[in-house]
């Protein structure tokens, strides 16, 4: 995997051995939108906090997705949040975790898909605490507006990332690599690896299939990643 970037234009490359096929993708407005390394500061030390998800007649399962990283300096990384009704819990966990309301930043929010269990919260995160903290990033890995069973990247998502002033976007791809503060947040799957043929049958294998990881730990995001993301999975990492 390689990444390579001029001005405004990036260029990502990656060899699949498992197909013998080289795939490159190529932008004209992402390069800018990439987050610079950050260094290790604090304590050297990382917590990672799930959030409890709300179990009401609309959400009998008990089901979604959110985790809180604290990363050594203090910053934070946040997957997916859950539910419209989990934006309090995550807001009061970043006020306890920052030692107060003042100077919370996030420096990366990955949503790992459209679906509402994992979008939710985001969205009512915005209407209440978006003037209350700093996003630097969000990192979607939408696949294409005819093949989303749910467009909530490409329609509502962008007004929603407007509300967090100086927040970008990165576009992310099988193989990229960011760090932050002794961590290395690395994307095993984009959703383009399985949609670039066409619609898959269920739209949770359109999760982006995120790793964190030191010299010590390592911890999978999967999102909702079914079968189909998990056969690519594996004939890629065994």
């Amino acid at each position: 995997f390689a990444t390579y970037c001029r001005g405004d234009e990036l260029l990502h490359v990656y060899w699949m051995a498992d197909t013998a096929r080289l795939c490159t993708v190529m932008s004209d407005t992402a390069a800018g939108t990439l987050p610079e390394p950050v260094a290790e500061g604090g304590d050297g030390t990382a917590t990672v906090t799930q959030l409890c998800l709300p179990l009401t007649q609309n959400n009998s399962c008990a089901n979604g997705m959110g985790y809180v990283v604290r990363l050594s300096d203090g910053s934070f990384l946040i997957w997916d949040g859950g539910h419209a009704e989990q934006a309090g819990q995550l807001w009061n966990t970043l006020v306890s975790q920052n030692g107060g309301e003042q100077g919370i930043l996030i420096r990366a929010w990955v949503i790992t898909h459209a679906h509402g269990d994992h979008y939710g919260c985001i969205k009512a995160f915005s209407e209440q605490y978006a003037g209350r903290v700093t996003v630097e990033r969000f990192l979607i890995a939408p696949v294409n507006p005819a093949d989303a069973a749910d467009p909530f990247l490409h329609t509502t998502f962008p007004g929603i990332a407007a509300k967090f002033v100086g927040a970008k976007i990165c576009q992310l791809h099988t193989g990229m690599r960011f760090a932050y503060a002794g961590l290395t947040l690395e994307v095993l799957l984009a959703p383009d690896e399985l949609y670039i043929n066409g619609g898959i049958a269920d739209f949770n294998n359109s999760s982006v299939i995120t790793r964190l990881y030191n010299g010590q730990d390592s911890i999978l995001f999967l999102g909702d990643a079914m079968q189909e993301a998990t056969n690519r999975l594996t004939s890629v990492y065994g």
